[in-house]
């Protein structure tokens, strides 16, 4: 898988967890309140840009993503298996790909803008 198609397949997935989102913007999806929802759909939109253009302050900005993402998720997939002894499929999803997705990102980050520092 190229490149190109890894941060393509990066910006869908953020296109369905933004939908989900935005959808809890209006319904309760989760226990999470609306303005959380707000929030990721708009930050969501950042990452959809983020993946397809590629600016150089993104790797730091979903870096700073991806260890929140780690805490979130992270701490409720370990509390889901505590209590279910269960996998919730979401979280170890997000805990899985948002990683890959930034190596890919630190990866092309360097190829783009080491040789210009």
């Amino acid at each position: 898988m190229s490149n190109e198609q890894v941060f393509k397949l990066a910006a869908f997935l953020t296109f369905v967890t933004g939908t989900y989102h935005f959808i809890g913007i209006f319904y309760e999806v989760n226990s999470r309140t609306p303005a959380h929802h707000v929030l990721f759909t708009v930050i969501n939109a950042i990452c959809i840009y983020g993946f397809i253009k590629r600016p150089k302050f993104f790797v730091f900005a979903f870096g700073a993503l991806v260890v929140n993402q780690y805490y979130t998720h992270g701490g409720s997939l370990l509390r889901h298996w505590e209590a279910y002894q269960s996998i919730n499929w979401i979280d170890f999803f997000i805990v899985l790909f948002a990683p890959i997705f930034f190596v890919y990102l630190v990866k092309d980050w360097r190829a783009r803008f080491e040789s210009i520092m």
